[in-house]
């Protein structure tokens, strides 16, 4: 069984038609693990990570934008996402949130790096109405489909020939009204490119002491955030101690 939808790619494509099959969920639930697997195994790596908003499925010109990045080494990391620099080492993780000048100081820990075991993905799948793939020379896309009950209309991945994400697009069933009063439905793309899966960083790029010096336990903030930005310190292991 095939289906045909019209997806609007603007970042790479104007309006093409693609041929989608239906497949089995399992098949897909095996891909998704598949691609777990080689995230897991990236130790040193950067990519970098681009969001666009558009105000309708087939929007060619997004509402929104910004780009950033994602850097890793070992345990370490660095990101730069939607305005919002995260970086953690082996001492703290930091938040910096330069839109309401606060930094969040708090315990390092691994919860970016859990993934969806194999029941999540059959979970997520059961959700989903029904999964289709298209395949376009060495790139392979995925496309989930929900009620019209659930928060997403739809959501597509698609992966390189190596089997990692390059774009995720979000279709929402939220409804919104435009200024002259026509209803839309939003969408959303993650694009990720420059995969660097042998990256090398300089010794301060996961380093907090640029943005903090300590004394005893207490953290305080370096100029220039020491007269723009406030600290918050959420540290469980520091408070203990005192």
């Amino acid at each position: 069984m095939r289906k045909n939808l019209v997806i609007v790619f603007p970042l790479y494509l104007f309006l093409c038609s693609f041929t989608w099959e239906i497949i089995d969920k399992s098949l897909v639930t095996k891909k998704f693990e598949e691609m777990n697997s080689q995230l897991k195994a990236l130790q040193n790596y950067s990519i970098v990570v681009s969001h666009f908003s558009y105000e309708s499925f087939v929007s060619t010109v997004a509402h929104e934008k910004s780009t950033g990045y994602f850097k890793r080494a070992n345990n370490n990391y660095h990101s730069f996402l939607m305005g919002i620099h995260t970086i953690q080492n082996q001492m703290c993780k930091l938040v910096i949130d330069s839109i309401h000048n606060t930094i969040f100081i708090s315990d390092p820990d691994l919860s970016w790096q859990q993934t969806f075991t194999q029941a999540d993905y059959l979970a997520l799948m059961n959700l989903s109405t029904s999964v289709l793939k298209n395949q376009v020379g060495d790139k392979i896309g995925y496309r989930l489909e929900f009620s019209e009950k659930h928060p997403l209309n739809a959501y597509e991945i698609l992966l390189n020939s190596k089997g990692l994400p390059e774009k995720i697009s979000i279709y929402f069933n939220r409804e919104i009204k435009m200024q002259d009063n026509s209803i839309t439905k939003p969408r959303m793309e993650i694009v990720l490119k420059d995969w660097n899966k042998n990256a090398a960083f300089s010794k301060d790029e996961f380093d907090e002491n640029k943005y903090f010096q300590k004394k005893g336990d207490k953290y305080f903030l370096k100029a220039p955030f020491a007269n723009n930005y406030k600290l918050i310190d959420q540290r469980v292991k520091a408070k203990q101690k005192r």
